[in-house]
């Protein structure tokens, strides 16, 4: 699959924003031990404490690589992309639904806006490639 510069903005943008994103969400989860977030966070079952910054950590590589991709990218790695970005906002919706009471209120604003920015960048991600096809 040959990468190329695509003329869809949106795509482009969508995924230079999903980089800047999950660099950000990597950084913050990656060194929530050391800043003291992680006890303020207070995740339920089946976060743990090395989950949550294993996850951070595998969040940073990632953020980098879709910061590079957004500059030459194909539309079947954009699709995949933006079906894993709708999952893991379908996920974390659901986890935060059926563990409510077990969340704190600031790991419940977490878990809803990564929830949130993963629907929009699926949305935008799944849309641009829709409209180029169209165009």
């Amino acid at each position: 699959m040959a990468l190329r510069r695509d003329p869809s903005p949106l795509v482009t943008r969508a995924l230079w924003w999903d980089g800047v994103f999950e660099l950000a969400l990597g950084l913050v989860l990656a060194s929530a031990p050391f800043t003291g977030l992680l006890r303020s966070l207070a995740f339920p079952p089946p976060a743990s404490p090395a989950l949550v910054v294993g996850f951070g950590i595998v969040l940073v590589p990632v953020g980098v690589w879709l910061l590079f991709l957004s500059r030459r990218w194909s539309a079947g790695i954009v699709a995949v992309l933006g079906v894993l970005n709708a999952a893991g906002a379908l996920l974390f919706g659901i986890w935060l639904e059926r563990a409510w009471p077990g969340f704190s209120a600031l790991g419940r604003q977490l878990t809803a806006g990564v929830a949130l920015v993963l629907a929009i960048l699926a949305a935008c991600e799944l849309a641009g490639l829709l409209l180029r096809r169209r165009s």
